[in-house]
């Protein structure tokens, strides 16, 4: 049969399902972009011109590259800013990254006498740390730093506030640079100018939306009317109205580097017979109606139970994250009932909201979050709570939830020993799947199993995070790219590094990234996807919250 007699494949059926080993045809020049990585880095798209490719799977910091930024005669440094330089130009972006590595080197050479604590700039051990954070106002006064003492740091952070202050006044915005091993991002939010400075090898994008999720944290502790102060007085020091939520970014910028809600912009929900969930989301529904309250969510631990929301106003999945991560990482909460603020930046960016934490079941961290507009409305709400527990309570939800959290790996995360074999699961050494993501767009939320051996370690869990950044970027890129470039569209992506291999599939209804053991066949990969999705979607009432 010809190609053009083929029958028409169904628009999420991956292409390889059906077919045999001696007739697949993976790197299908109409619908496949395939990177073949083997020491270095390179790219081949198909139907296209080559493009560098900015990582290898499972490539980025080790821990030998201990040092920050030191460019050496002859060595390549980029900047990226807001206009494309030509021209004299062209020296001048050098002329401004050339500034920017005589800037560190002077802020490191003034630093205090070298000290080893892992708090003084000038230690091995800070310099040793793959990826760096900062938070400064506008007036270059530090306000945080994800590791060490902002205020050590004061000359630094100085320094990069005076960088992005020159260029402002040449009409131009510093948005990245590379700078010897270092990615430099740069976003500015009002009075606020935060920094990322990794080593990881994320793709600029994820580090920019790390960056935002940062800023939404902050504007959901404090809203935007913080901007406001610093119109008044921009020598204000924002750490006085922070007070003690440094822990809060932190525990923030480790989510986005080990859980892929923030990669995603989805949540993940905790795997439940539908009956129980139902049984959950009935009372939770009536409690947040009984109350008045805007929405009500029940978390375990960061996995969604049940969530009440609007229809006309849903909760965005970036709110989700940046709520549930407000609640799990105050270890006050945890002691009685409270009744916080909270922000919400994409539902109101400019006041508060009121949410009523309560923690039903410490052991399986079982928490109510009712959240309301009304500053007066505790008591109505704890009423509503106490409600809702009595009803969990009645209907056994309480203990399935704790059961279901306690049964397994990751806090209640799905287990890759309960995927079938077929699919790719199985026991440690048997399965053929090292990890995946399945994503639910019309849903907003994903489901992935909890990390193993051999991914037990956190700088494996960051490279299979890294690799699942990397292949979206690639694959989003081209969609949005590739129509001006007269490219037909992509929707997989197979990569192959020295640890583990990487299929990723965007789907009209689902989106699934999967990594094999570095062996795995192409072909062979894109069957198992096949019918880990069919799988996956057989369970979806279980894996999946209704909204």
């Amino acid at each position: 049969m010809s190609e053009g007699t083929q029958p028409a494949r169904p628009a999420d059926e991956l292409e390889l399902d059906t077919r045999t080993d001696s007739d697949a045809d993976f790197a299908s020049p109409r619908s496949f972009l395939t990177l073949d990585k083997s020491g270095g880095a390179s790219e081949r798209t198909v139907g296209g011109a080559a493009s560098p490719s900015s990582s290898g799977l499972g490539s980025g910091y080790r821990s030998g590259e201990d040092s920050l930024p030191d460019a050496q005669p002859g060595s390549a440094h980029s900047l990226e800013s807001n206009r494309q330089p030509t021209g004299d130009a062209d020296a001048a972006s050098r002329g401004q990254t050339e500034m920017l590595r005589r800037a560190l080197s002077n802020a490191e050479a003034s630093s205090s006498p070298r000290s080893e604590d892992g708090r003084d700039p000038s230690s091995r051990s800070w310099r040793a740390q793959p990826k760096h954070v900062f938070i400064l106002s506008s007036a270059g006064k530090p306000i945080f730093t994800r590791h060490g003492d902002e205020n050590a740091l004061a000359g630094l952070m100085a320094v990069a506030q005076a960088l992005v202050s020159f260029l402002k006044d040449r009409g131009d915005q510093l948005i990245s640079a590379r700078a010897g091993k270092h990615q430099l991002v740069v976003l500015e939010r009002g009075p606020l100018l935060l920094v990322a400075a990794s080593m990881l090898g994320e793709p600029i994008q994820v580090l920019s939306l790390h960056l935002e999720l940062l800023h939404g944290q902050i504007v959901s502790i404090l809203t935007r009317a913080f901007e406001r102060r610093f119109q008044r007085d921009p020598g204000f020091d924002a750490r006085t109205l922070l007070g003690g939520t440094s822990s809060v970014l932190k525990a923030l910028l480790h989510t986005c580097e080990t859980d892929p809600s923030s990669l995603m912009q989805a949540f993940a929900a905790l795997p439940l017979p539908a009956a129980i969930r139902h049984a959950a989301l009935v009372p939770l529904h009536a409690a947040v109606k009984a109350a008045g309250a805007v929405f009500g969510v029940l978390l375990a631990g960061n996995l969604v139970v049940a969530l009440a929301q609007s229809r006309a106003n849903p909760l965005h999945p970036l709110d989700l994250l940046l709520l549930t991560n407000f609640v799990t990482a105050n270890g006050s909460f945890r002691q009685s009932e409270s009744f916080s603020p909270v922000c919400l930046p994409r539902f109101n960016s400019s006041g508060f909201l009121h949410a009523y934490i309560n923690y039903i079941h410490e052991d399986a961290d079982l928490c109510m979050v009712l959240l309301a507009a009304q500053p007066d409305a505790f008591f109505r709400l704890s009423e509503a709570g106490q409600q809702l527990t009595a009803e969990l309570q009645a209907a056994g939800a309480i203990q399935a939830v704790c059961e279901a959290a306690a049964g397994q790996e990751g806090g209640g995360r799905l287990r890759l020993q309960s995927v079938p074999a077929s699919a790719g699961g199985g026991e440690f050494g048997q399965a053929s799947l090292l990890h995946f993501v399945y994503k639910y767009p019309s849903r907003s939320q994903f489901v992935s199993p909890a990390f193993h051996a051999p991914l037990d370690n956190p700088s494996d869990q960051q490279s299979i995070m890294q690799a699942y950044s990397h292949a979206q970027a690639i694959l989003f890129r081209h969609a949005e790219d590739g129509p001006q470039l007269g490219l037909p569209p992509h929707r997989t992506c197979f990569e192959r590094g020295s640890k583990c291999c990487l299929l990723a599939y965007v789907g009209a209804e689902y989106e699934i990234y999967a990594a094999f053991h570095c062996l795995m066949d192409k072909a062979a990969a894109a069957r198992t996807c096949h019918r880990l999705c069919v799988w996956l979607k057989s369970r979806q009432n279980d894996l999946f919250a209704a909204i």
